[in-house]
């Protein structure tokens, strides 16, 4: 099969022209997609992904068009995950040309306009590590320990609850504080996509977001801002007002 190969856009600053990936459906380890031009103006339906590059020496290989394409290997399982359910998406690896200097030189000042205008954008964090639990799988523990709370009125942090009071809030107790979920919910904020620089104006200008770890988990991104600040300033160990992952997800969302 022959190596895919660019059909160049037709660079018009008064029709800003994209290409948007289209997704086959399927199950097995072979990814298909079509790429196709788009104008913005004729506002295309899409979702646009947001996720990090990852190791550029771990390489998969998809068929777009007919042809062979390399990919990062973060893309390919973040194509895997989505191509039943997000079949259309622009994804800057894909759409747009990296061997052309011009290409990205005239794509990259669109990227605000692609993502204000994607009707979602997709937050890859990347596959779930193997044993490991979902960094995700405690969001709805906290949000509703937060809910419990707020109908109580108790604003009391973890610190000073008494056990029978965090079993009731369905919280770990005293000694059983850093369970297995509750550390893979800490390492997943030390995921790369939290220190990419792009992330602020992907999700600044999003109208909304999701947040997706490996094929089973994801939620809101306003589910997971919430559970994020109730584990800060609850004091749920390991998360303390010192904690810098949280800080630093604080300020996306005031960005956003």
């Amino acid at each position: 099969m022959e190596e895919f190969r660019y059909d160049p856009l037709l660079i018009d600053s008064d029709t800003p022209l994209i290409r948007l990936v289209t997704l086959l459906p399927g199950y097995g380890p072979d990814i298909e997609c079509t790429l196709t031009q788009v104008s913005l103006l004729d506002r295309p339906c899409y979702e646009a992904l947001s996720y990090c590059w990852g190791d550029p020496s771990k390489r998969q290989t998809i068929v777009c068009n007919g042809r062979t394409l390399s990919i990062a290997e973060n893309l390919y399982n973040a194509l895997c995950r989505l191509r039943n359910k997000h079949p259309v998406l622009w994804i800057d690896a894909i759409c747009i040309d990296q061997s052309s200097n011009a290409e990205k030189n005239q794509q990259v000042p669109l990227m605000k306009n692609i993502y204000e205008a994607a009707s979602l954008v997709l937050i890859w964090l990347g596959s779930l590590p193997i044993r490991n639990s979902s960094g995700l799988g405690v969001i709805h523990s906290f949000l509703n320990a937060k809910r419990a709370q707020e109908a109580q009125h108790d604003q009391r942090s973890w610190l000073v609850l008494t056990d029978a009071e965090r079993k009731r809030y369905g919280l770990p107790g005293l000694w059983k504080s850093v369970t297995p979920e509750y550390l893979a919910f800490a390492n997943l904020l030390e995921r790369a996509w939290f220190t990419r620089v792009w992330i602020i104006q992907d999700l600044a200008v999003s109208h909304d977001a999701i947040v997706i770890e490996g094929f089973l988990h994801q939620c809101s991104w306003m589910d997971f801002i919430t559970a994020v600040d109730y584990a800060e300033t609850a004091k749920i160990p390991p998360f303390w007002e010192t904690y810098g992952p949280t800080m630093s997800i604080r300020n996306i969302e005031r960005a956003r």
